[in-house]
């Protein structure tokens, strides 16, 4: 093959933040996808497919910073952005297109969502979710499903090194609240709690001048990790009104999500409270011990159908399917079977050796035909290195089997259908 020249190298450049995905990692994240949909549609969601651009009013609803906007102009001259949020744009719908529609709403979906990399030029701007929407209960037993059918999602995939950290954003909220603080202060102390980072935590809470009680309260909640002995150590670390509905909130999610019998994966974890703005109580995040980020995350946002004028409590949770295929074996194959047979063919029995693939095919098989004009030995060797079980020639004396190994020699005797 030819080396590609300057010109042509330029042509087939990909912008920053853009991925390719192919062969069997393309398969791996399909498979994903797939058992997914599967546990969704068990659980009662429906999928919902949205726009992949929208006017910048309702992106505005995310909180998104603008400099993580793709943004555009349409032939009228009004701003669009590529969808930034999944989450966003599913409570759009829910407060518009389906506003009259018996609560609650059960709704799905798998998509991509778009953001610039920033400065960072090795950071993902597509990133592939699928997530759970459950809007119109404020109930904590709609908490409790949402974070049992993420166990459970995760559980499905194979994943077995998580955790799920739940916490609540009352909780540092509540603290805050007490505080005369600008929104800019508060603004710098969540940033700086969400990447528990001790340090600038300590000499940021002392150029606010906060308290001592105050501080002292910050940074023992930070350090709170655990199961109910570490919600009843928050409880007892706050006074005000809004953390302590926080936390009694909590134990009611968990008492919930005991009697799916899935609580032993969740973590208590006070200082989850990353994420986009719009969350006004419960936060998760399923974290993997062999990878630093974050699988799976969200939380409740009862504010955020009202920007759309439909005010309406919602809780839901988004998967990074990247992510997770990152951790899975590399066979892994959960939808889309690889390809099971390989079929060669006579120039004379082109028919025939159709007729059989359209066989083989509605029985369920996953099937190739050649097309290739190759050797024989070259078949064997395409075959091998595509991982095909089986190489079927159809000639005029018959189906015949060529064996791709010794074993599959003795494997596949008489097994040819």
């Amino acid at each position: 093959m030819q080396p590609m020249n300057g010109a042509a190298l330029r042509r087939a450049r990909i912008p920053d933040g853009a991925t390719d995905v192919l062969l069997d990692d393309a398969r791996r994240r399909i498979g994903i996808e797939s058992v997914l949909r599967e546990r969704f549609a068990r659980w009662g969601y429906t999928e919902a497919i949205t726009p992949a651009f929208e006017y910048r009013e309702a992106a505005a609803a995310s909180g998104m910073e603008a400099g993580r906007l793709y943004a555009f102009p349409d032939p009228n001259g009004d701003l669009l952005v590529l969808r930034a949020d999944a989450t966003a744009a599913v409570a759009r719908v829910a407060a518009t297109r389906l506003r009259e529609a018996p609560r609650p709403l059960r709704i799905s979906y798998v998509t991509t969502v778009f953001r610039r990399p920033g400065e960072d030029r090795r950071r993902q701007a597509e990133l592939p979710q699928a997530g759970v929407e459950l809007i119109g209960s404020a109930d904590p037993a709609a908490d409790a499903e949402v974070l049992a059918l993420s166990i459970e999602a995760l559980q499905r995939l194979g994943v077995d090194d998580f955790q799920l950290h739940v916490g609540h954003v009352g909780l540092f909220g509540g603290l805050f609240e007490e505080l005369d603080l600008s929104q800019t202060q508060i603004d710098n102390l969540k940033e700086t709690i969400d990447r528990r980072d001790h340090p600038t935590l300590e000499r940021l809470m002392d150029d606010i001048g906060l308290p001592e009680d105050a501080a002292c309260a910050v940074l023992a909640l930070l350090a709170l990790s655990g199961g109910e002995d570490a919600l009843d150590r928050a409880g007892a670390l706050v006074r005000n009104g809004t953390s302590q509905r926080g936390v009694e909130n909590l134990a009611e999610i968990l008492g919930a999500l005991a009697d799916f019998g899935l609580h032993d994966r969740v973590v208590i974890d006070p200082g989850e409270i990353r994420g986009l703005g719009y969350y006004t109580g419960m936060r998760c995040e399923a974290l993997s011990h062999s990878t630093g980020f974050a699988i799976a995350s969200g939380g409740r946002y009862d504010r955020l159908l009202g920007w759309f004028g439909t005010p309406t409590p919602a809780v839901g949770c988004a998967f990074r399917v990247d992510r997770i295929a990152s951790i899975l074996p590399r066979g892994y194959v959960g939808g889309p079977s690889r390809t099971e047979a390989l079929i060669r063919w006579d120039p004379s029995c082109r028919a025939a050796a159709f007729a059989r693939v359209q066989e083989m095919r509605q029985a369920g098989r996953s099937v190739e035909l050649e097309v290739v004009a190759r050797s024989e030995t070259e078949a064997i060797d395409y075959a091998r290195s595509q991982g095909i079980r089986r190489l079927l020639a159809i000639e005029p004396t018959g189906p015949r089997e060529i064996p791709l190994s010794k074993r599959n020699a003795r494997d596949n005797e008489g097994c040819v259908q």
